[in-house]
């Protein structure tokens, strides 16, 4: 990760892919407001949020308790969500 960091600081303007295997469910999303979730499609925009993980997410802003994710992103990059539950 420390390298990703140091490329992304270098190059702030080119892309670089970072791919996180994480063990089990390491990064979980807050309650959604919907008990049901919510689903997306190829191309839908939402907003990451780490500052409230106590608030409940929605379709349009989803709070995730990965503090250190916000400082590696820039707007507008690819997260590729999944649900393997």
């Amino acid at each position: 990760m420390k390298k990703y960091v140091e490329a992304k600081r270098l190059r702030p303007y080119k892309t670089c892919a970072l791919m996180m295997d994480l063990r089990g469910r390491s990064v979980r999303t807050s309650k959604f407001t919907n008990p049901t979730g919510a689903s997306y499609c190829v191309g839908d925009k939402v907003e990451i949020r780490t500052d409230g993980f106590e608030i409940d997410s929605t379709k349009e802003e989803i709070q995730i308790n990965y503090f250190d994710l916000p400082p590696i992103m820039r707007e507008g990059d690819l997260i590729i969500l999944g649900d393997n539950g």
